[in-house]
């Protein structure tokens, strides 16, 4: 009859590793629907403006290895004074 002891102790560690809260996710991962506005700080590369964005999710376009892609209409800036960041403007798509 073979030696069952080396698989309950590994049971055991794997029912303890499941039992560690610190192991749990705190805010399990979902997905966005459409129509979520997600309001983001931003950063542009140059010039290196910060500013304040809401993008409005349009449609889900896939998720991998990577993270989740979204196509999102940019429907408020906020940015300083006389800045801008190049290439971003109210109104048009994005994809996230």
């Amino acid at each position: 009859m073979p030696d069952t002891s080396d698989c309950r102790e590994t049971i055991q560690q794997c029912e303890a590793l499941a039992a560690n809260p610190a192991l749990h996710f705190c805010h399990p991962p979902t997905r966005y629907e459409q129509g979520h506005a997600l309001s983001v700080p931003i950063t542009g590369v140059h010039p290196a403006v910060d500013g304040q964005a809401t993008l409005v999710l349009e449609k889900f376009l896939g998720g991998g290895f990577a993270g989740q892609v979204y196509r999102a209409r940019l429907t408020e800036l906020s940015l300083s004074e006389g800045t801008a960041i190049p290439g971003l403007e109210v109104g048009r798509q994005y994809a996230i």
